[in-house]
């Protein structure tokens, strides 16, 4: 997968969306870092109660990384 610039994602958003959507994988290329999209895995039954949905995106937040950064430290960094 030849990754896309930042510049042509936006303008190709919508159609990029649907891909992902599909089941494919978009990598974007900022300034040298690659950044890939990839569709959210739901891995809860439909109309599962909120508070489930809600400590399951907690969970995430620990897991998640950009590069070598948690995303958890990402979001406490814009807290200070």
């Amino acid at each position: 997968m030849e990754p896309i610039s930042v510049e042509e994602a936006q303008r190709r958003l919508p159609e990029l969306l649907k891909r992902v959507a599909a089941g494919e994988r978009i990598a974007i290329d900022d300034h040298g870092q690659s950044v890939e999209i990839v569709a959210a895995q739901d891995d809860l039954e439909p109309g599962s109660p909120p508070q489930l949905r809600r400590s399951r995106l907690w969970e995430l937040r620990e897991e998640m990384t950009l590069g070598d950064t948690s995303i958890k430290s990402l979001i406490e960094e814009g807290r200070e």
